[in-house]
């Protein structure tokens, strides 16, 4: 039985290579994720 929660708990802990994400990917443009101010205001005047 000990041994039958030894082999569960190391299935559990997952590599820590493969869980952090490269930064490249994760990081998305800055130039992409910025709506331009135009649109925002947009919204602005319409709502009023």
């Amino acid at each position: 039985m000990m041994n039958n929660i030894l082999r569960r708990h190391n299935t559990f802990p997952i590599p820590n290579s493969q869980f952090p994400i490269p930064n490249s990917q994760f990081s998305i443009p800055n130039s992409q994720f910025p709506i331009p101010n135009s649109q925002f205001s947009n919204i602005n005047p319409q709502s009023d």
